[in-house]
């Protein structure tokens, strides 16, 4: 049988989709153990009520995290701003487009 320590090697190298599915299956089973067994059975002492609402906040914060933007709260070097304005301001202008097929036909690339 794994150890704990070989599992959780195994569940830190899973996609993180794996890792929220494993986090809902794990949340059913122990949810399960929990109800079958009296309170003072269970290591920590903590209600089913308090296991399920620790499971959920790991879930959220891990959907958080999953689906947070983190270049939020920094700025643009001043360079890279001036740039992409430029390209913006290229586009309004309606300047003609070249497409990628001619490009390459252009640059004798197959």
């Amino acid at each position: 049988m794994a150890t704990y320590n070989e599992i959780l090697q195994q569940v830190q190298s899973l996609r993180i989709s794996d890792k929220l599915q494993l986090l809902e299956d794990l949340q059913k089973i122990v949810s399960q153990e929990v109800e079958a067994k009296r309170p003072d059975e269970i290591n920590q002492g903590i209600s089913s009520q308090e296991l399920q609402d620790l499971i959920q906040l790991t879930i959220k914060e891990s959907l958080d995290e999953y689906f947070s933007d983190p270049d939020r709260g920094l700025e643009l070097k001043p360079e890279f701003r001036e740039s992409l304005l430029e390209i913006q301001k290229h586009r309004s202008t309606g300047r003609q487009r070249i497409l990628a097929a001619d490009a390459y036909q252009k640059l004798g690339v197959n």
